[in-house]
């Protein structure tokens, strides 16, 4: 057997060898892009709208009815949260590389800030304010309201400085909570919290200065809540369906966020809404809050449809389900239940292409893609190309492939990865054969077209990329 096992070695170098010698160069030229980005955030103000989509700021005047101008974040990165000052001269863009962007729309330079803090884990805004001579920015962490605001200096540094306090919340605190009141917080002459109703809490609004109830919101799904900074609304969180609720403490009753004017919306801290959004973005832009895959599919024209269907229950870790048990019991022997990420076969090479999860521990013989043998169940070779960018268990950083394809003859591998480029492997010889650019956000979904040539990627930032390879 061992004998065997040598000669079968042996003529695979020898084949490889060959192909080395005997490969053509490809090209792999882009055909086209389907979809205009996701729209990732949105801010208000008083003077204007933001809309961030992909790695651009989109504004329009504060009716939302004139695009004014796009401020470009000039590198691949998405945006993921935005906002503005009140007047809405300044904007900022916290980017999924960890750094945060300032735009000063009175002039054309923009500063990068790469010390920024991380957002606070749990449900998070952004948020921004002009203080004199100084720009403020805070992530404000909306279960507990509390904030720590950074300066950032427009003088040409480079560094976010932790501020002494930063500026004063609108209004005195009152300090005086009722009797029962859970997790109360104080704005102006308000005490909000939840008060007893048998044995469940409502969220309910008190006046500190009379000392009594004066809204009822009746909600026991509040996972947040923020006043405006003038005291005339209650913005809530919840759980449910709804999302975001809005009350009008001085009618005591709910009021719809599309009836809400954008300056109010500002004052609560809120985003514009998604209906209005799409309302002033043209048609074919992705929109973060709703599944990726199904969108990206939808984008694609009908002759792609049927080979990205897989995209739809692609999303999330993949299992060994699809695989042969005796693949699947080698791969457990040898990495024990490392999740898989992605993983596709070559029906002509009998051949498996496994992308494993390397934030859950990298090694050597893991990084990158595995390739496994159909037949004898062993593993093949590591493909590394993509470059390193999630953080692993084992203190390093590696790479993290989302999405890998054979083609019909099984001469290409095509993998997508969380760098945002899409790698062509050749087969004949395991190597690299090209490196596409051209996404701004990770590449989650990668397929090949009938042909083994056409194939298209799909990204976080909201576009499919139509590319053929010609030559080789």
């Amino acid at each position: 057997m061992n004998a065997a096992r040598r000669l079968v070695s042996a003529t695979c170098v020898a084949l490889a060898v060959c192909a080395i010698a005997t490969a053509a160069p490809i090209d792999v030229r882009p055909l086209a892009t389907y979809g205009r980005g996701a729209v990732t955030a949105s801010a208000t103000s008083e003077a204007r709208v933001a809309i961030a989509v992909a790695n651009e700021v989109a504004l329009f005047s504060a009716d939302g009815l004139t695009h004014t101008e796009t401020l470009s974040l000039g590198r691949a990165a998405l945006l993921d949260s935005i906002a503005l000052t009140h007047d809405g001269r300044w904007v900022a863009g916290y980017a999924s590389d960890g750094a945060i962007e300032l735009w000063d729309t009175h002039a054309a330079p923009h500063s990068t800030y790469a010390n920024f803090p991380l957002p606070p884990v749990g449900e998070h805004a952004l948020r921004l304010r002009a203080d004199g001579g100084a720009i403020l920015a805070a992530w404000e962490h909306l279960p507990t309201g509390e904030l720590e605001w950074y300066s950032l200096p427009t003088d040409g540094s480079r560094a976010a400085v932790l501020a002494d306090g930063g500026p004063p919340e609108a209004g005195p605190d009152t300090r005086w909570e009722p009797d029962g009141m859970v997790g109360p917080r104080t704005h102006r002459a308000l005490t909000v919290g939840w008060m007893p109703a048998g044995r469940r809490k409502t969220l309910e609004v008190w006046s500190s200065a009379e000392r009594r109830p004066v809204l009822s919101t009746g909600l026991r799904s509040a996972r947040w809540f923020r006043f405006s900074d003038d005291g005339r609304f209650l913005a809530v969180g919840t759980y449910d369906r709804a999302g975001v609720r809005v009350y009008d403490i001085a009618s005591g009753g709910p009021v719809a966020m599309s009836a809400l004017a954008p300056g109010d919306l500002a004052t609560c801290g809120l985003p514009l809404p998604e209906r209005r959004q799409r309302a002033m973005l043209p048609p074919g832009h992705v929109f973060a809050t709703r599944p990726l895959n199904v969108q990206l599919v939808g984008l694609l024209p009908p002759q792609w449809q049927e080979a990205a269907a897989p995209w739809v229950v692609s999303a999330g870790m993949r299992s060994c389900d699809s695989m042969p048990p005796q693949v699947e019991a080698s791969y457990r022997d040898q990495w024990q239940e490392l999740p898989i990420l992605a993983f596709a076969y070559s029906r002509p090479r009998r051949l498996w292409a496994v992308a494993i999860s390397s934030s859950f521990g990298a090694t050597e013989s893991t990084r990158g893609i595995v390739l496994w043998d159909h037949d004898t169940h062993e593993r093949l070779d590591a493909l590394e190309g993509h470059t390193v960018f999630e953080p692993s268990r084992s203190g390093g950083r590696a790479p993290y492939v989302h999405s890998v394809a054979f083609g019909a003859d099984g001469r290409y591998l095509i993998s997508g990865g969380a760098d945002g480029t899409v790698w062509v492997w050749d087969m004949r010889d395991r190597t690299a054969a090209a490196t596409l650019t051209g996404h701004v956000g990770p590449v989650r979904y990668v397929a090949f077209g009938a042909d083994g040539r056409r194939f298209v990627s799909g990204s976080e930032d909201g576009t499919v990329r139509e590319w053929v390879i010609e030559g080789g």
